[in-house]
């Protein structure tokens, strides 16, 4: 297994660490003041052209700024984001970041991950969400893939959504792969993520350093597609396009 470097543990029988909840409301704050158009320029590299900003800006909107958190249990940790102000809605399993995360901790059991969605407005009402993946881990088992996740951060992303029709789709892959010169970094679909579940793409490109890090916003997109969308799946995971199933 990967060796990681050292951090605090956990204060004993707290159902969340504090450097987790410290960082789910930096992201709450970001996502209720900033725009569309700032929370992309923040996250996406500097080498964006100016004009595939503006189009992407102009073709979708927010839809959430994701991260990962270690709890002793499901119910612990809402309760305790509950009584920090940040009502979540009924939690689902994770599918694509659970096996991920699997992947990364070397283990041959993929851990209990859940989805916890916390609404809240952003500029103007505009509906958001922080989409919370909670790891459940009572044991203590993956101490080393917390301390390597608070340090790296390769679960946190910039999630955006878009209502164009599926036809168009093609085209905004372009757009967000190519237009502002990503690398495909995994996705997958999630049944349990809404009425007809959700298509989800990653990407991701290259930090100078690891003290990027402590940046305001992730280094990493998802483009959230309500429904089943395979064949921008196959063209998204292929290897030709430089992706790979994880995400």
């Amino acid at each position: 297994m990967t060796s990681y470097p050292a951090a605090p543990a956990r204060v004993e029988g707290a159902p969340l660490d504090e450097r987790d909840l410290l960082h789910l409301e930096r992201a709450s704050r970001l996502l209720r003041t900033l725009d569309t158009r700032e929370l992309l320029t923040g996250a996406l590299p500097d080498t964006t052209p100016p004009q595939a900003l503006d189009r992407l800006a102009a073709a979708c909107r927010i839809d959430h700024i994701a991260l990962m958190v270690f709890a002793t249990g499901l119910d612990a940790a809402r309760a305790a984001l509950t009584r920090r102000g940040m009502h979540g809605r009924p939690p689902f399993p994770s599918t694509v970041v659970r096996e991920r995360v699997r992947r990364r901790s070397a283990s041959s059991t993929a851990p209990a991950v859940h989805v916890l969605p916390i609404p809240l407005a952003g500029p103007g009402g505009c509906p958001r969400e922080i989409e919370v993946f909670v790891l459940t881990d009572p044991q203590r088992r993956f101490d080393a893939l917390a301390r390597d996740e608070r340090l790296h951060r390769l679960e946190d992303h910039l999630a955006v959504t878009t209502g164009l029709p599926a036809p168009r789709l093609p085209r905004l892959y372009t757009l967000v792969r190519d237009g502002c010169r990503l690398q495909p970094d995994g996705g997958g679909h999630n049944g349990s993520d809404g009425p007809a579940g959700r298509t989800v793409l990653y990407f991701s490109w290259a930090r100078a350093s690891a003290a990027t890090v402590g940046g305001r916003l992730p280094h990493r997109l998802e483009l959230a597609l309500p429904g089943r969308h395979e064949n921008l799946l196959r063209r998204h995971l292929a290897p030709a396009g430089g992706g790979a199933p994880a995400g």
